[in-house]
């Protein structure tokens, strides 16, 4: 598991990055490593220090389900 830091990202909201490793396994990332095309996921609050990401992308749609992840987050660890 990634240990990523929170980071301010303008506006009031705050980001986290995604590992790049995981964005490759997605085909993300075109040859150069720069993401490719235009994507949006639904971030979900689940409470206890959970946040679920859903990719949303309507090419990809069509081949195969939204992809799904589980960021768990605490302030006591």
């Amino acid at each position: 598991m990634a240990i990523r830091k929170l980071q301010h990202v303008g506006g009031g909201s705050t980001g986290v990055t995604l590992p790049k490793d995981d964005l490759q396994l997605e085909e993300l990332l075109d040859d150069d490593g720069t993401l490719e095309g235009e994507h949006h996921a639904h971030v979900k609050y689940e409470g206890d220090g959970t946040w679920t990401l859903k990719l949303l992308d309507m090419w990809r749609r069509a081949k195969s389900p939204a992809r799904r992840w589980s960021v768990p987050w605490s302030d006591s660890e």
